[in-house]
């Protein structure tokens, strides 16, 4: 006998194919969406035909975030091994739609709460859709959406019935975000002939996902929440106090940090964070989990990461030197976050052994 989790998220599962296909065949223009409707269709028809035990494998391997009293080596190391059953290379990997299905049911987000939930699952969907970059895949996009859900457990332990404790409504938007932040990617960045161009790839992710959001009347403020969240994914210019990642790193520092001068000025894009701390903290915990797996979980994970990134930009060679910049010219803002410091810190820091080592002895290359 199934359990409520995998009856539970059938029938929520079973609302949304009939909504989704309604909009996607009578709400929404062919000429809006990202993808072939027959495309996401048959994506969603392959998401939810084996469903059941896909929920169950979800359930089976993701369980072990919401342990309690698990040591954080211990975590770590499960976190290290679930990468596996995420990898389109095992062939039946765990889906972005069973994960949403499992984070929303562990959460505690009601199964009434179609709004929330509704997003989530098109994300989920659209998430699927083939992305083959050496980097910017599905693959991915599932360890993003792994490390967005170990966050927020760690978040709301530490903040349980407190203010900053992440509701339903929040965790939904945060989940959503994560699933469409690299939608579409071209392989590039936010240099275009040499020119910085505003968050183009995060904008663009955006774009592509809005048309759904719209057919689904999703609320405007969880609409916008998401752009502003997608946004702060950007890290360009690297070090600039204008970059968006910056400019949030700035924001989370005047709600929570210790200093005591005023909020620079935000781009009008983002000046809403001044006021909104619950954004804030959103916007920290998905731009930790999209760096999470390159600078928390183990030098060999570490390195894997930064040889695809490269791969993906036609760079020849990845070295110990590309790695020590990466973890200090983009790795140190997350760790504001204090979900990202219980997990990520003590890896990090053999990181930071390991790679030094391999700097001092002028190790050329890396390979994956």
């Amino acid at each position: 006998m199934a359990g409520s989790f995998i009856l539970d998220s059938i029938k929520i599962s079973e609302a949304f194919r009939v909504r989704f296909s309604d909009v996607l065949e009578n709400e929404v223009d062919s000429s809006d969406l990202c993808f072939p409707k027959e495309d996401i269709l048959a994506r969603h028809n392959e998401l939810t035909s084996g469903l059941e035990q896909n929920l169950q494998r979800a359930e089976n391997r993701l369980g072990y975030i919401f342990e309690e009293g698990l040591d954080h080596d211990t975590e770590n190391n499960k976190t290290i091994e679930t990468l596996d059953c995420l990898s389109d290379e095992q062939g039946d990997p765990v889906s972005l739609y069973s994960m949403a299905l499992f984070a929303t049911h562990k959460f505690g987000v009601p199964l009434e709460q179609e709004e929330l939930i509704f997003p989530l699952l098109a994300a989920a969907v659209l998430g699927e859709i083939e992305h083959d970059l050496p980097y910017h895949n599905n693959f991915h996009f599932r360890k993003v959406m792994l490390h967005a859900i170990r966050l927020i457990t760690v978040h709301n332990r530490l903040f349980e019935n407190k203010k900053r404790e992440l509701d339903a409504q929040s965790i939904c938007k945060l989940l959503t975000a994560a699933l469409i932040h690299d939608l579409g990617h071209d392989g590039k960045n936010n240099y275009i002939d040499g020119n910085y161009e505003f968050a183009r790839l995060e904008l663009r992710s955006f774009d592509l996902f809005l048309p759904v959001l719209n057919a689904l009347s999703v609320p405007k403020e969880f609409i916008s929440d998401v752009m502003v969240m997608l946004i702060t994914t950007d890290v360009l210019p690297f070090g600039h106090p204008m970059s968006p990642a910056n400019q949030m790193s700035a924001a989370y520092d005047y709600h929570f940090g210790m200093s005591s001068e005023d909020l620079p000025e935000l781009s009008s894009e983002l000046a809403i964070l001044e006021e909104r701390q619950d954004l804030t903290i959103m916007c920290m915990m998905l731009h930790a989990a999209d760096l999470m797996n390159s600078m928390g979980l183990s030098y060999e994970v570490t390195k894997c990461e930064s040889f695809a990134v490269n791969k993906e930009i036609g760079k020849e060679k990845t070295t110990p030197d590309d790695i020590w910049l990466f973890l200090n010219k983009i790795c140190q803002n997350p760790l504001m976050l204090e979900a990202a410091q219980i997990l990520a810190e003590k890896p990090m820091q053999e990181i930071y052994r390991q790679v030094r080592d391999d700097v001092s002895a002028s190790v050329s290359s890396i390979k994956c």
